[in-house]
Formats: structure tokens, C-alpha cells, sequence
């Protein structure tokens, strides 16, 4: 490995280390914490008479962290997922997640199921994100 290399990947390992201990300090009890879910409105001009529906899928614990999605569907058909909670253990495990998951996002709704490809480097995130996805879709009625 290139020295230069080396010194970015310390300082960057230094600087994930900092952030974790600067949201201790500041009360923060953990940074998978759900995120609220956005409304219909902010989709665009959907609203719910137009038959769209969120749902939360199951949360899905994996070797680096909790996993958990949810959906908006209009109809049967798969129009938006968000990702609440998203494994964050150890900094790889946050790169490899926040890679992944726009990644499993954009597979999700072009295959309309949770019946996607895993991302290579990203397996546990991707295990979990497609159990979550499965889970919120069983939920349709």
C-alpha cells in the first residue's frame, strides 16, 4: 500500500472514531435510530386517495447491525423504499452499507420484488435488506 494510501485510510478510520465519540457526547443513543417516514405529499403528487400506502418491513438484525426498510406501493406495484435502519458496525461495514444500499434500492424497483442480485462486498446489508423488503411486501393485501 502506497504511504499516501495508508495516511488516508488512517485518517479516515481517526475521523469515523471522532464522529462516534462526538454523538456520545451529544446524547445520541444510536445512529441506526429510525428516520421518520416521509409523507405522500413529498413523493410528489401522490396522495393516499390515489392508493398509495407505506409500510415498515420487519427489522432484520444482521452480523454488523440492524436492517430494516419501508415501503410506499400503489396498488400491488413497488414505488419507493427508504431505509431505516442500516448495519453501521465497525467502518467498513458503513461503507459497504451505504454503497449497497442505493444499489439494492434501484434493483428492488426495476424487479418490482426483494428478488435481487446480492452486492459483492455487502452481503449481510444485502441479506437483510431484501428479508426487510420481503417482510414489508408480504404485508400486501
Amino acid at each position: 500500500m502506497r504511504p499516501a494510501a495508508a495516511l488516508l485510510a488512517v485518517c479516515g478510520s481517526i475521523a469515523a472514531v471522532l464522529a462516534g465519540f462526538a454523538l456520545a457526547v451529544a446524547g445520541a443513543t444510536s445512529s441506526t435510530a429510525p428516520l421518520p417516514l416521509p409523507t405522500a405529499e413529498v413523493i410528489g403528487s401522490v396522495s393516499s386517495a390515489d392508493g398509495l400506502r407505506v409500510m415498515q418491513g420487519p427489522v432484520v438484525a444482521t452480523k454488523y447491525g440492524p436492517m430494516q426498510v419501508a415501503i410506499a406501493v400503489r396498488g400491488k406495484r413497488l414505488v419507493r423504499i427508504w431505509p431505516l435502519k442500516v448495519p453501521n458496525r465497525y467502518g467498513r461495514s458503513v461503507r459497504a452499507s451505504a454503497t449497497a444500499v442505493p444499489v439494492l434500492e434501484r434493483r428492488s424497483l426495476e424487479a418490482g420484488s426483494a428478488d435481487v442480485h446480492v452486492v459483492s462486498g455487502a452481503t449481510y446489508t444485502s441479506d437483510g435488506y431484501k428479508r426487510s423488503l420481503q417482510g414489508a411486501l408480504d404485508r400486501i393485501e
